[in-house]
């Protein structure tokens, strides 16, 4: 805007139309401060900005032929490789280039597969669910939030019925992770329907010692310890470990 401004000064006064020249002289002078204090006010708040909100008005821009110019315009050092990450990166963790740390990028792109296991899992899409938990611990198998990936996949298969594979993903959970209380809890559940009662009211008596508030944990530790007596004194082989009064409830807490 200043060239254009200093410009059209200079065609004025080669057309020897002197006084509007001189009229327009205040206004190059006046837009050069103004973009100086634009500038110190406004484009220093930027360096403040979340990066999370940065990349979301960034990627409205993007593909809009009337905000083209603006692209990249909001985007910080560290979001100069956005497309490496997940939708709910939210820029921390980043190295001295400004760009996420391998393993940061793997979590995050790990938690990505998790968020889209839990969407399958809560429109019943158990298949879609676990192919999303297991892309979500083959891409972070140790990471921060791995014990999570297990123990959601335990959920998911608790659904279609592969309780044992079930209870490994809660062993690997609470390997990764001992006082993680939902793990214990899917635990109780594979096992309580596996028909090991024993086992299962440990688990359950694990996650009360973990969250004394778990009332699901606490409803079913009664229901574990009923089937073990039971189990204990009835002298007829029990066939299978369900019965038509128990009512399956894998997610009895919530996926994270």
């Amino acid at each position: 805007m200043i060239v254009a401004e200093i410009v059209l000064l200079i065609v004025l006064f080669l057309k020897e139309a002197f006084i509007a020249g001189v009229l327009l002289v205040p206004l190059p002078i006046a837009t050069t401060l103004f973009d100086q204090y634009f500038k110190r006010r406004h484009y220093a708040i930027t360096a403040n900005l979340p990066l999370g909100d940065c990349a979301v008005v960034d990627r409205k821009n993007e593909g809009t032929l009337i905000n083209e110019w603006l692209k990249d315009a909001y985007l910080q050092p560290a979001l100069k490789k956005r497309s490496e990450f997940p939708d709910n990166y939210n820029g921390t963790d980043v190295n001295e280039d400004g760009d996420l740390k391998d393993d940061d990028v793997e979590t995050r792109a790990a938690d990505d597969h998790k968020l889209k296991g839990n969407e399958h899992l809560a429109k019943k899409e158990y298949e879609l669910a676990l192919h999303h938990y297991t892309q979500a611990i083959e891409t972070a198998p140790s990471g921060p939030s791995s014990h999570i990936y297990y123990c959601n996949r335990a959920a998911a298969y608790c659904y279609v019925g592969e309780y044992q594979a079930a209870a490994d993903d809660c062993l690997s959970s609470i390997q990764l992770k001992p006082d993680y209380e939902k793990a214990y809890t899917r635990l109780g559940l594979a096992l309580f329907f596996q028909g090991e009662y024993e086992q299962a009211v440990d688990a359950y008596q694990k996650s009360l010692d973990l969250d004394p508030t778990n009332e699901a944990a606490f409803n079913y530790l009664i229901k574990a310890k009923e089937k073990l007596a039971t189990s204990r004194h009835d002298e007829v082989e029990i066939s299978s470990p369900l019965s038509k009064s128990d009512s399956f409830d894998p997610s009895i807490t919530n996926n994270d």
